[in-house]
């Protein structure tokens, strides 16, 4: 419950009650010896401190959640890896970013829709580091590789956006 809390309230913008109810969630799946759900609520509050622009205050949660990192779900390993590519893309480390997205390619999807996305939102993210270091041939195959995984589990939100990324490639290319 702690979790689902913190997701509305994270999603209506009210930042500090999601923290907290992240923070409880995490506390509970600890205590309980719960490392599966502990990493998960990590991961919340990860991902709420890289959207803040905090980096600095994630620092002991990424430690804590690599440690659990093993013990998680694969969709959590998934999102831990693609939460430390939007902060190494923060920090500017371009290369570190382009291998955690990788390592999302890396997980295998099983039929999870979870692992799916994930690798759907690593895919757009090799296309645009792909971009940015002028490698348009790489952008085309990350963008078609994005379109194919969006076709094949029905996301037809990034399909789209997908398909736009390849017209904007178009456009690039002239």
């Amino acid at each position: 419950l702690g979790l689902w809390t913190g997701i509305q309230a994270a999603r209506a913008g009210r930042r500090e009650e999601a923290h907290a109810a992240y923070e409880a969630a995490r506390q509970a799946f600890a205590a309980a010896g719960d490392a599966a759900g502990e990493l998960k609520a990590l991961l919340r509050l990860i991902n709420l401190g890289l959207y803040e622009g905090d980096r600095g205050s994630v620092g002991p949660a990424f430690v804590r959640a690599l440690a659990l990192a093993p013990l998680g779900r694969p969709e959590d390993q998934a999102d831990l890896l693609l939460a430390r590519t939007q902060a190494a893309d923060q920090a500017g480390d371009i290369q570190l970013a382009a291998e955690c997205a990788e390592g999302v390619l890396a997980i295998p999807i099983d039929g999870e829709v979870e692992v799916a996305s994930g690798h759907v939102v690593a895919l757009m993210n090799l296309y645009t580091l792909a971009l940015h270091r002028g490698d348009l041939g790489g952008a085309h195959a990350w963008a078609a590789a994005t379109v194919a995984v969006s076709e094949a589990w029905g996301f037809e939100p990034y399909r789209v956006f997908a398909t736009f990324l390849l017209a904007h490639l178009h456009l690039v290319e002239g």
